[in-house]
């Protein structure tokens, strides 16, 4: 018995295959079936900045205490914000935490999709509650004095927002 196999359309995946058999009379086979459809790819996530402004007044990570010596590490950024002005969602997530912490005040915690999370510090009122679904650029508080305190995880690791926050 002679298989014979023809590639019609490869970019369409489609197969036709036939065998002849001793008599040379052809017996025709089915298509092969459609290979299965790949889930659509999701766009990687384009974090937001939380306040209208971007100028940062407190860098991630260690820094040095001028006067004592001391080094200290900063797990996030200090972005510069008017008090009372608005702190929106990065990205879009469920609120998994509102709580009031010493020296960051009121701080928002956001879940989001491949394991980030963002943290929101320095909070004068929270706008959500624990539980709540947001929208990137829903209002999650407001900012208490002259900074926002912005942290951002992956999983258990701790990122420096400014490599992963919007260039524009």
């Amino acid at each position: 018995m002679i298989v014979v196999m023809l590639n019609i359309g490869a970019a369409l995946g489609l197969v036709c295959a036939w065998s002849m058999d001793a008599t040379m009379s052809a017996h025709v086979q089915a298509p092969a079936a459609p290979p299965a459809a790949r889930p659509a790819a999701r766009m990687p996530l384009a974090f937001a900045w939380p306040t209208t402004g971007r100028r940062i007044v407190e860098g991630y990570g260690a820094r040095r205490n001028t006067a004592t010596g001391t080094v200290t590490i900063n797990p996030g950024i200090n972005i510069a914000a008017q008090p009372g002005s608005p702190v929106t969602a990065s990205e879009t997530g469920v609120v998994t935490a509102v709580s009031w912490v010493p020296s960051y005040g009121t701080v928002v915690i956001v879940q989001h999709r491949d394991g980030y999370r963002t943290v929101y510090g320095k909070l004068a009122a929270s706008a959500v509650a624990k539980g709540a679904g947001v929208q990137r650029g829903a209002k999650v508080g407001t900012v208490s004095g002259s900074m926002l305190h912005f942290e951002m995880w992956r999983g258990k690791t701790r990122l420096d927002p400014t490599k992963t926050l919007a260039r524009k």
